[in-house]
């Protein structure tokens, strides 16, 4: 499941970390959406394990990062399917107690990566690169990328406990700032629109149907499709509805370059779409089964 915020924050205390390779396994340090930084030692914990600029990339934008990308960045030290989790977990506990299990060691640097976050002129470089994308992307109306780079740039200038007391210190800042207020008031305005908002009883639907398979047609049908509904495709000829089940088709295949999706799951998306055209005779009674319409 998700580790974002105080939970990956927490994870990084630990002497060895293990995720599941499952689709809704994802890692972040959110904060800087609600106008606040990292501050259980987030600032400080994830640079050293993954690096200064991958740190950065992760707190600053607020972006998740997956399994297999947090595994080689050096976030976790194994990925496991969900099944072996809590075999794998207590296995490597007990390991790391007998001293038979090594403790998690930060991500070795490229040496290009070394001569950037780790000499003078590097991080002089790194740090104006830095700043100019803050500036940008931020039009200097928002504090808490800037308290984050400067927890960062404090840490690696103070090494001991006084790098923590600092970055509590900037939390305490940015948690009163209108900035904060208003980022957080817009993140709750947002969660509550998701809630639904009336009482009646949701009708049961396990079959889908879409009219079009066009560019919105078939976005449509894919996500269904993910979110494991049968679905029915139609457009008015073969060629129409072949272009859309290509569509769906090339963005499954991207999402498994990426390892974004497993092949089993590319499987199973592509067998729950039913293409139909007017040219399928049958395409009425199919349709006649079907628990929505869109």
């Amino acid at each position: 499941g998700p580790a974002l915020g105080g939970g990956l924050e927490w994870a990084m205390w630990c002497d060895y970390r293990i995720c599941t390779d499952s689709p809704s396994t994802k890692m972040g340090l959110p904060e800087v959406k609600l106008g606040l930084l990292p501050g259980f030692g987030g600032t400080q914990n994830l640079p050293a394990l993954v690096g200064v600029q991958a740190g950065l990339d992760m707190m600053l934008t607020g972006k998740d990062v997956r399994a297999d990308k947090a595994k080689k960045m050096g976030l976790v030290d194994l990925v496991v399917a969900p099944q072996s989790l809590e075999k794998v977990a207590i296995e490597t506990a007990e390991g790391l107690a007998a001293g038979t299990v090594k403790k998690s060691r930060p991500k070795k640097k490229s040496l290009v990566n070394r001569i950037i976050e780790d000499t003078p002129p590097g991080q002089y470089v790194m740090w104006n690169k830095v700043k100019q994308m803050v500036d940008k992307n931020s039009g200097g109306h928002y504090p808490a990328p800037y308290a984050i780079v400067d927890c960062v740039k404090f840490g690696l200038a103070n090494p001991g406990d006084a790098k923590f007391k600092h970055e509590r210190e900037e939390f305490a800042k940015l948690a009163a700032t209108k900035e904060s207020d208003a980022l957080i008031g817009i993140f709750d305005g947002m969660n509550q629109m998701k809630k639904p908002s009336v009482t009646a009883d949701p009708l049961s639907v396990k079959k889908v149907a879409v009219m079009g398979a066009g560019l919105m047609g078939a976005g449509i049908a894919q996500v269904t499709a993910e979110k494991g509904y049968q679905v029915l495709l139609k457009d008015r000829d073969d060629a129409s509805l072949g272009r859309g089940i290509s569509y769906m088709t090339d963005n499954w295949d991207k999402k498994l370059k990426r390892k974004r999706m497993t092949k089993y799951q590319h499987n199973i998306n592509s067998s729950r779409v039913v293409p139909l055209s007017d040219q399928t005779e049958s395409w009425k009674r199919h349709f006649a089964g079907a628990d929505l319409v869109i």
